[in-house]
């Protein structure tokens, strides 16, 4: 009499977790529940996106291959917060990257270049860290924060993206800290009617580095650096004592 076989924890953990990874050629290839640990992956095509962070997923997504997807490369999901590193993201029919409304984490040292749409996407209220990416050569913008949308941009590296390098849509409180920005088509950074933008020892050259008609709002609702704003008020307190 032969013994039934006992399933794996894998498949014990996905019958107990809608949201385990599962697969499937015809849509996303790989979906992550809670808590995903993906490494050294190659995820090829698939007619939707090739992975999708469920929403409040947290978890590693580290050195691996994504391309080919009909729709976006990676999605962080509604409120997911994980640590994307160290990926190649190219050749998508969407977006390269996309942190849905409210996404967090840690993108860092990934290359996102030759998407259809934009490189990197932030819908509205996400949060995250994106520092030290190289994201080129992308059908539109190379990192685009759409309206209400925020985060930090430290040390990455923008070039040759079709549209602007950086997309700030109005009312956006994203922070750009000792990024370089070069040789897009559109203007370096396009400023669109934000508020609470930081622009702090960032190397914007190629294009025009940011929009007149955005030029006015920059006077006024830009923050300056802590230095310079040491500088402004030392100023004012001599103008006021001559």
């Amino acid at each position: 009499m032969s013994r039934a076989r006992r399933p794996s924890p894998w498949c014990a953990r996905a019958k107990s977790n809608p949201v385990a990874p599962l697969f499937s050629p015809d849509a996303t290839p790989l979906i992550c529940g809670p808590w995903p640990l993906q490494r050294l992956n190659t995820l090829l095509g698939g007619k939707k996106h090739s992975l999708l962070l469920h929403d409040y997923a947290k978890g590693f997504v580290k050195e691996n291959t994504i391309s080919g997807a009909g729709g976006h490369g990676v999605v962080v999901g509604t409120g997911a917060d994980p640590d994307v590193v160290c990926n190649q993201v190219f050749n998508c029919g969407g977006d390269g990257v996309r942190v849905c409304k409210g996404g967090k984490g840690r993108l860092q040292n990934n290359k996102v270049h030759t998407n259809a749409r934009s490189g990197i996407v932030l819908e509205a209220d996400a949060q995250p860290d994106l520092r030290a990416n190289e994201v080129s050569t992308n059908g539109e913008a190379g990192i685009a924060v759409l309206r209400g949308g925020g985060g930090r941009l430290s040390a990455n590296t923008v070039d040759g993206n079709a549209g602007p390098g950086v997309l700030l849509e109005a009312e956006s409180t994203t922070q750009l800290k000792g990024n370089e920005v070069r040789d897009c088509r559109g203007p370096g950074v396009h400023v669109v009617a934000a508020s609470d933008v930081l622009l702090v020892d960032n190397e914007i050259h190629g294009a025009a580095a940011l929009e007149p008609s955005a030029w006015h709002l920059l006077c006024c609702r830009l923050k300056a650096a802590p230095c310079e704003r040491r500088k402004r008020r030392g100023r004012g307190a001599a103008e006021r004592r001559g």
